[in-house]
């Protein structure tokens, strides 16, 4: 018997592939709910970086002279407290 070569897909073989996955309400909830710890940590780092900044410049306009030794003003201290969050 010959072999020939079809570009035809047979469809038994391929339909379990390309067979549609049904929607679920529980894995949609499941893989949102997974994000939350992450989105957490992240808002909690954002936050904590934002008080250790206030607490540096807070620092640093209080004592003119620990803000000279890196090379500051006491004016620019002042300004920076709440960089990027100015009110």
């Amino acid at each position: 018997m010959e072999c020939i070569m079809s570009d035809r897909i047979l469809v038994e073989e391929t339909s379990t592939f390309i067979e549609r996955r049904s929607f679920s309400w529980r894995s949609l909830i499941r893989r949102t709910v997974r994000i939350f710890p992450a989105l957490f940590r992240m808002v909690g780092g954002w936050r904590s970086r934002r008080q250790q900044r206030r607490e540096l410049f807070e620092f640093l306009a209080s004592d003119h002279r620990a803000a000279a030794d890196i090379g500051i003003t006491r004016y620019d201290a002042e300004q920076s407290f709440d960089w990027p969050f100015r009110n």
